[in-house]
Formats: structure tokens, sequence, C-alpha cells
């Protein structure tokens, strides 16, 4: 999540679906558990769960975008590695993970 970026209640429109923001965030908090990474961010948009905006639903898809990255290893030695943001937003962590392994072969 950007650092200088102010979420606040009257961030603009409402977003229609409440059920489908409580069920991402509520996801993104199960989450938590295995990658702490993201749990300054999934605490910041859990506090409008209330009254959910475009821009708290925007966030929200900003969280599921994750990193790709790879290590190539040849004996035990490092031979080629990567790390980069993907350009899609992965929907369950093995859509994830075929995504890293794709870009690895490549």
């Amino acid at each position: 999540m950007d650092s200088n970026l102010k979420l606040g209640v009257y961030d603009g429109e409402d977003f229609a679906d409440k059920h489908q923001y409580r069920g991402l965030v509520g996801k993104l908090i199960y989450l938590i558990v295995t990658r702490s990474d993201i749990s300054s961010a999934v605490g910041v948009i859990g506090q409008f769960m209330g009254s959910p905006k475009h821009a708290h639903w925007d966030v929200d898809c900003h969280i599921l975008r994750s990193t790709t990255g790879y290590c190539t290893f040849l004996g035990g030695n490092i031979v080629s590695w990567q790390s980069r943001k993907q350009i899609i937003v992965a929907r369950v962590n093995v859509e994830a993970e075929y995504i890293a392994m794709a870009h690895t072969t490549t």
C-alpha cells in the first residue's frame, strides 16, 4: 500500500456490493497468517468494512497484486534471480504460483 495514501470515510462514492468487500477483506485477514507483510495494509482497509468506498476497493485490489520472484540454483550456487510486480491480479495463490513459474521458465 502506498505510504502517502490517506484513506477516509468520505473518499468518494459508496461501493455497491458491501458483502463482496467484506468477503475480500475477510479473506485477506485470513491470508495474514502466511503473509505478514500485508498485515498493515489489511488493518487499514479493515476499518472501512461498515461503509466501503470505491477508493477502498481499489486498495484491496492493489493488495492482491502479488510479487513474482525466482532464484535459479545450480549445485547450491545461485545462477540467476529476479523480483518484480505481477501485471495481472491473481485471484488465488495457486494462480500466482503458476504465473511465477511461467516467468521463471521463460
